[in-house]
């Protein structure tokens, strides 16, 4: 039972994440376990699928410090 409750918080907590960031199109955390499911007897594309929200996530934060550092988001930029 414990790996079919912590892949299912994974990609809900991947969701939510995307929800904070503020994106529109977010991580289906069903889809993502029901290809989990599949992946016990299949191929993992489970992992292409969080993987490919997870990327987006990181290059958003990275974004959004690049812009704080350069005073771009109402902050004194950073030295």
């Amino acid at each position: 039972m414990p790996p079919f409750v912590s892949e299912w918080r994974f990609f809900s907590r991947i969701a939510a994440a995307e929800r904070r960031a503020g994106f529109e199109d977010r991580l289906n955390h069903v889809l993502g376990f029901v290809l989990w499911l599949v992946a016990l007897f299949l191929l993992p594309f489970e992992a292409v699928y969080a993987q490919r929200h997870l990327n987006r996530l990181w290059e958003h934060h990275e974004h959004e410090r690049f812009m704080a550092q350069h005073g771009l988001r109402g902050e004194p930029a950073t030295v």
